[in-house]
């Protein structure tokens, strides 16, 4: 990935599309049938929820790269159609606004694989839609930085070290765009691309559906977002002022996002669509992008069935988000569930910005829509801390809580979104050779009896040491309860770093000082606890 400066970036971004990636289709979504071949040369039309005289034209392996551009413009010119997306890389591909007739004939071209007509891809919702503890918070918010029910009202990121969570990183919301000028986004907002629409074209560039607006705000917003100090980046892959799109426009948009996304980035994708050859293909486009360090989240879909039966959803390498209540941990009844749903997030009745004005919202609106974006949120507050994509996306599945949804068939899918509750000692303490060190965290703001998982805390440090098999390291509770984290062995390796260790303690007041105690068991050899945390 390319090292830029996000302003840069997003320069850039707007000259790339403006230069050649624009055009394109739009989406409703899943629900549309499989394809169905003619005989007719390798011609393939969609049974239902087809884009009228919209297809992808796959050439044959034989065709070179480098060449794919210059062919398309002559197909198009000889059956009079208009080239939308060039893909001249290992795709061999491009699409085109053509009408069937002159489709069909297109498919007999030696040249050409198949030509298979587009579909729409709907938006996973059912609805266009400071670094304190917030009073008075959505209730989405809520939920999500407490262990267990009831809400307490507040909302606490619990930033480290003063910094806004998310600042350095960038969250690229593949929408409906984004009003960037909503007082929610505080200057932190900018354009990228528009890959459905070119310019002149209603909608160019602009929410005018409401969707996106409302995506962002929930992944970054100063009143609704988790990500507070994060950058948000528009990537429009939707028609005019239309909700859908289909999949050649989202994978024009995942490329270039492979090829141009910031370090530290996320990418949010609130669209589900039925599995089909199209959608295929951009889980193809997704697999590369990740492989390149592009992390994505996407919503699990919102027909009340198995997400594993949803594209992208069902993609291993995505984070696939489901839905619940906020007031009742409740699975919100139209959010799809199962072994290919990661985690959930509140997406029933929520409260986000609206795109009709600077300072507008709308409330009451449903969908893993909704819920993906807080996860997005989370896994770029992680990134910003200095850790690696595979990092971040593992940390956030941690870090929820377990078996807190109620409704979800599959257990391990039914963990909840958890983030705020992290107390942490970054200073260097130098261990005494043959003796004891401590280090004390300070704990306050915990109403949750136990904490983490409702019965666990978890605690992560780093000990930089000659020789481990030497510690024994305690963690101390502030009624003065003892747990064992690491014994004296005849190991000989080097350094520890746990990460996130779990640790019973449910019927343990949380607030108060936590102590962590080193004893170096034998003489000769000194290291240095670089930073310990604990996770509530």
């Amino acid at each position: 990935m390319k090292t830029n400066h996000l302003k840069s970036i997003v320069a850039t971004a707007a000259g790339a599309v403006a230069l050649g990636y624009l055009g394109g289709v739009v989406m409703p979504a899943y629900g549309a049938a499989p394809f169905q071949a003619v005989s007719e040369g390798d011609f393939k039309v969609a049974s239902s929820g087809g884009v009228k005289d919209e297809y992808w034209v796959q050439l044959k392996p034989r065709v070179q790269r480098g060449t794919v551009k210059a062919l398309a413009k002559t197909l198009a010119s000889t059956h009079g159609a208009k080239v939308k997306h060039v893909f001249d890389d290992e795709t061999l591909a491009f699409t085109l606004r053509i009408d069937e007739p002159q489709a069909r004939a297109l498919a007999r071209h030696p040249l050409v694989e198949s030509v298979e007509q587009e579909t729409w891809i709907k938006p996973a919702s059912d609805a266009v839609a400071p670094s304190v503890a917030q009073p008075n918070a959505p209730s989405h918010l809520d939920r999500i930085d407490e262990r267990v029910l009831p809400l307490d009202g507040k909302f606490d990121p619990n930033p480290a070290s003063g910094v806004l969570p998310g600042t350095g990183a960038a969250i690229y919301v593949l929408d409906t765009g984004v009003r960037v000028s909503h007082t929610e986004f505080q200057g932190r907002a900018a354009v990228g691309g528009d890959f459905a629409n070119q310019p002149g074209e209603p909608g160019y560039k602009v929410d005018c559906y409401g969707h996106g607006t409302g995506v962002a705000a929930l992944a970054v917003g100063k009143t609704y977002g988790v990500a507070r100090g994060a950058n948000v980046v528009s990537i429009k892959v939707t028609r005019g002022c239309q909700g859908n799109t289909v999949a050649s426009d989202v994978i024009a948009a995942v490329k270039w996002l492979t090829a141009n996304a910031v370090p530290k980035s996320v990418v949010n994708y609130s669209f589900a669509g039925s599995v089909n050859s199209g959608n295929e293909r951009l889980e193809q486009a997704i697999r590369d992008s990740t492989a390149a360090g592009v992390t994505y989240v996407v919503g699990a879909g919102n027909n009340s069935g198995n997400a594993c039966e949803v594209s992208p959803a069902r993609e291993s390498t995505v984070i696939t988000v489901a839905a619940s209540s906020p007031l009742t941990d409740q699975r919100w009844s139209g959010s799809n569930f199962g072994r290919c749903v990661d985690l959930y997030a509140p997406g029933q009745g929520i409260v986000t910005a609206s795109s009709l004005s600077d300072t507008g919202t709308v409330s009451g609106v449903n969908g893993t829509s909704y819920a993906a974006p807080q996860v997005a949120g989370a896994v770029a507050a992680d990134m910003a801390r200095t850790l690696t994509p595979a990092d971040a996306q593992q940390r956030v599945k941690i870090r929820a809580t377990e078996q807190a949804v109620i409704g979800e068939p599959n257990a391990n899918a039914a963990r909840l979104l958890k983030v705020g509750g992290r107390y942490e000692n970054l200073a260097d303490t130098p261990l005494k050779d043959n003796g004891t060190t401590t280090s004390a965290i300070s704990v306050t703001g915990q109403a949750d009896p136990g904490s983490a998982m409702k019965s666990y805390v978890r605690l992560a440090y780093t000990i930089k040491h000659k020789s481990r098999g030497h510690l024994q390291i305690d963690l101390i509770a502030p009624n003065g309860r003892s747990y064992r984290v690491h014994s004296p062995s005849n190991d000989t390796g080097d350094d520890i770093i746990e990460e996130l260790f779990p640790i019973f303690a449910a019927d343990v007041p949380p607030n108060g000082n936590w102590t962590l105690r080193i004893t170096d068991t034998k003489t000769g050899t000194t290291g240095t606890l670089t930073d310990w945390h604990l996770l509530f």
